[in-house]
């Protein structure tokens, strides 16, 4: 099972476009678009099929989903808790639904940092002004974003 904040995570940490995503599982970019659009902590609902081909896709990229309110990649790698993986941001970004521009303007933090942020590779570490992190950090926390542990990202709402 997936929610609408897993599925808005997951593609979007893997920054892959909407098209790319149905062709690669055979469904139809409208409904994928349609999942997309269920309410964070809702399950989303479609045929169990289409479900399965999502898992299955995400899984492949070494996603999983620890609960119904996180996602989290396999990896043993180690970060420091003031710091972000280029995952979180990207996903935090998705969650959030932000174009980098939007985010920017939330967080007082330039565009072009930020797109330098997300080109790395997922499991990179953002080296960059501390203070810059944690008020990026802390913008997403203050909409709901946790980040419970190395490489997770959550939302602190509840099915």
């Amino acid at each position: 099972m997936l929610t609408g904040f897993q599925l808005k995570v997951s593609r979007g940490v893997l920054k892959i476009p909407v098209n790319k995503l149905a062709t690669s599982i055979n469904i139809s970019r409208p409904t994928i678009i349609k999942l997309e659009k269920t309410s964070d902590i809702k399950l989303i609902k479609c045929y169990t099929s289409t479900l399965d081909k999502l898992e299955l896709f995400f899984k492949s990229h070494d996603l999983f989903y620890p609960d119904y309110n996180s996602v989290a990649i396999n990896t043993s790698t180690p970060i420091a808790n003031t710091s972000l993986s280029v995952f979180q941001i990207r996903g935090a970004r998705a969650a959030l639904q932000l174009s980098l521009s939007d985010l920017s303007e939330a967080s007082n933090i330039n565009r072009n940092s930020l797109y330098v942020w997300e080109q790395g590779g997922i499991l990179d570490i953002v080296n960059s002004d501390l203070n810059k992190i944690l008020s990026l950090k802390n913008y997403f926390l203050s909409q709901g974003v946790l980040f419970p542990h190395n490489y997770s990202l959550a939302t602190n709402k509840r099915l």
